[in-house]
């Protein structure tokens, strides 16, 4: 069974944040069903207030924050992941990856969402490592 994540999205307009707690699928279709060229538009002339899906994994505090820039069309992406790292061969130490801030395009953040929700390491610091 895979673990819950928790989704929060955050306006920046002054209403309330709304959460979910579920599947990969439950944060995709709250992804999915949100106008983020509208949410933008209400960040009352800030170019810099955006928008943002934060996504966590409930069991270790692993977060991916997407926040929409409007101006560009793109998210840009940040995450704190805990990484495991083996020691003769058991995964018995961790390590934090704390990403750089990245501009990715809409197209690939469904992709970017399942690497997240699965644990993917190597595919998110691929993301990140392909970001213009």
């Amino acid at each position: 069974m895979t673990k819950p994540l928790r989704a929060t999205f955050r306006p920046v307009d002054g209403t309330a944040d709304s959460s979910i707690v579920g599947s990969l699928e439950d944060v995709l279709a709250l992804f999915r069903s949100t106008d983020w060229p509208t949410a933008w538009s209400k960040n009352g002339g800030n170019p810099t207030a955006f928008p943002e899906l934060v996504v966590e994994r409930v069991s270790d505090g692993d977060a991916l924050y997407l926040g929409f820039d409007g101006s560009k069309g793109d998210f840009q992406c940040t995450t704190i992941v805990t990484v495991p790292k083996k020691v003769l061969g058991l995964a018995l130490m961790s390590d934090d990856w704390e990403s750089d801030a990245v501009n990715l395009p809409p197209k690939t953040i469904a992709d970017v969402l399942a690497a997240f929700g699965a644990k993917d390491i190597d595919k998110l610091r691929a993301f990140w490592a392909a970001a213009p």
